[in-house]
């Protein structure tokens, strides 16, 4: 048994997090990874156990525990069409912020919070009702908000609180928007998901859309890993519009 084995089995934040596991496996599977070498998401409290391997803070690791179960909670709840979940590198992503903060505890907290209120805001019960949250998770919104200003923006990963904050006030335009029944983004009939994109999001089309710019490394965020590369240098919303031309997904908005 490895040594982040052996601490989620002591410790009853990792159990805490075994336990939200097979419950949200238990609706429709479990969750699906967008890892070329892999089908399913790794369970949160390997997760978690090895992200935070050898870390001694008791405080920290059950905060952390519970902000990532939080989180997954609201992908579930708020995006229950997701297809991905890979959350390797978010939680590693959190995790290393919170090292370097002045008060770790309250910036892990906050990060937290502001994730999950970023689904809500976005997701199945909000006006903006995007289907997926895979734009987020596997870093296409911050490859794309990091290339509109490269000088004051390439020291900021994808789950910064810089990056969050910029999501929220985002968030709000598309609501404002969307009650002025906006062109791009105007009010939708009733169950109809949002997609401003040029190509088709089914089911069907996303997982072989996205499946194919996994395996090529046209995702900017390796979200399935917790030392997963970040990038943001290419143009990742034409790659991924040509490659779906190239595939036939559909190229007609739904």
């Amino acid at each position: 048994m490895s040594l982040s084995s052996t601490m989620a089995a002591r410790h009853p934040a990792f159990r805490s997090l075994a336990d939200l596991n097979r419950d949200l496996s238990g609706f429709n599977g479990p969750p699906r990874s967008l890892a070329p070498y892999r089908p399913y998401a790794r369970p949160l409290d390997q997760v978690a156990a090895d992200v935070l391997q050898g870390e001694t803070d008791h405080r920290l690791i059950g905060r952390f525990c519970d902000g990532l179960g939080q989180i997954a909670q609201a992908q579930a709840h708020h995006f229950p069409e997701n297809i991905f979940a890979d959350l390797d590198a978010l939680a590693a992503h959190i995790l290393r912020q919170t090292r370097r903060a002045a008060d770790p505890l309250a910036y892990l907290d906050e990060t937290c919070a502001l994730i999950v209120e970023l689904h809500a805001c976005c997701g199945c019960e909000s006006p903006i009702n995007f289907r997926y949250a895979h734009d987020f998770i596997y870093g296409f919104d911050w490859a794309k908000w990091v290339r509109r200003d490269v000088a004051r923006r390439t020291h900021i990963g994808p789950f910064d609180l810089k990056f969050l904050h910029y999501l929220k006030a985002r968030a709000n335009e598309l609501v404002q928007l969307i009650g002025r029944n906006d062109k791009k983004y105007p009010a939708l009939p009733p169950g109809q998901k949002r997609n401003p994109f040029g190509f088709t999001r089914t089911p069907q089309a996303e997982m072989h859309l996205h499946r194919n710019l996994a395996c090529s490394g046209d995702v900017p965020v390796g979200a399935w890993d917790i030392n997963g590369p970040c990038h943001w240098t290419q143009d990742f919303q034409q790659i991924r519009l040509a490659r779906a031309k190239e595939l036939q997904v559909g190229i007609t908005a739904t």
